[in-house]
């Protein structure tokens, strides 16, 4: 009975962390679902033209008559500062300091699936693009120079997936729950702004970067949900009894 304790415990244990990763894996998943569902319902709407009267009524509130943009004169030099956050020169310094940091730390599977996201984001961000073939709206609105198809954003998209993926990565290395909500808020702040600025500038309609918004929490989600499997979570510190 004595020398069966220990391995029972041990058994008990290793239920007990299985059954954790199941949990943590259980939220995760279901918003990657829910996320897919409200991604292809959104895809729908935009190829059967239900989104167009929205679209041009919130371009319409953020021009004036002359087609200027609307607020104060210092709010279009911020919004083309802000963009610039999705864009890819940004990105790519993002994504190659995190992942340097994660391989110096010896966290080299996080380190390749902060490389591996971004990479595996841009691909599909293209091929998005490139199966809907929207046009952006008219060049009269445009605040700065943009090309290409427009559904989805690709600023926004690909700053959702590099910065909620860095964010869901690093808030596993830490067990502090407010300090994982502040990760994982930042990015999705940062994200938010770039899509914003996007509508404001012009170049994109606002269910580009709804949907953008979408795929690329998607895509983190689903980078998470690996991490899950692939690299251990921090533990909460224990404080050793006093002698």
């Amino acid at each position: 009975m004595t020398h069966n304790r220990p391995s029972s415990w041990t058994a008990g244990l290793s239920r007990l962390a299985a059954r954790a990763v199941e949990l943590q894996l259980l939220l995760p998943l279901t918003a990657c679902l829910a996320l897919l569902w409200a991604l292809m319902k959104m895809t729908g709407e935009v190829l059967e033209g239900d989104t167009r009267g929205l679209d041009l009524w919130i371009l319409s509130q953020l021009r004036r008559p002359d087609l200027s943009p609307a607020g104060p004169a210092w709010l279009l030099d911020v919004a083309r500062d802000l963009t610039s956050l999705g864009g890819p020169s940004v990105l790519v310094l993002v994504t190659l300091g995190v992942g340097l940091g994660l391989w110096v730390a010896d966290r080299h599977r996080m380190a390749a699936m902060v490389g591996g996201s971004a990479l595996g984001g841009l691909a599909l961000t293209m091929v998005f693009k490139e199966l809907m073939g929207r046009s952006r709206p008219d060049a009269a609105y445009h605040l700065m120079a943009a090309w290409g198809p427009s559904f989805p954003s690709g600023h926004a998209m690909m700053s959702a997936v590099v910065y909620l993926t860095i964010a869901a990565l690093l808030a596993r290395l830490t067990s502090r729950p407010a300090l994982r909500l502040c990760l994982v808020g930042m990015a999705a702040a940062l994200s938010g702004i770039v899509g914003l600025t996007r509508i404001y500038l012009g170049v994109h309609w606002a269910s580009d970067v709804v949907a953008a918004w979408l795929a690329g929490a998607l895509w983190a989600g689903l980078a998470w949900s690996l991490s899950v499997w692939t690299e251990p979570a921090a533990r909460p510190a224990t404080v050793a009894p006093r002698a």
